[in-house]
């Protein structure tokens, strides 16, 4: 069966890819370790990592 936050993951990977200012994706929390069977309702907890120089670009009130 396929949830709704692998066709998420698939969104934001494909949203992010193509970005050089991103540097990668980190997918942690119980959606990440299949042992812990996620379910529907499972969130993803996922951190965006950016290069340092643009991160107001992303996150515009973290220094602003």
């Amino acid at each position: 069966m396929q949830y709704w936050q692998e066709n998420m993951l698939d969104d934001l990977t494909s949203h992010f890819e193509l970005n050089e200012d991103v540097l990668g994706l980190l997918l942690f929390g119980s959606f990440s370790k299949p042992e812990l069977h996620p379910d529907y309702w499972s969130d993803l907890d996922i951190l965006v990592v950016v290069k340092d120089d643009k991160i107001d670009k992303f996150f515009p009130t973290v220094n602003g």
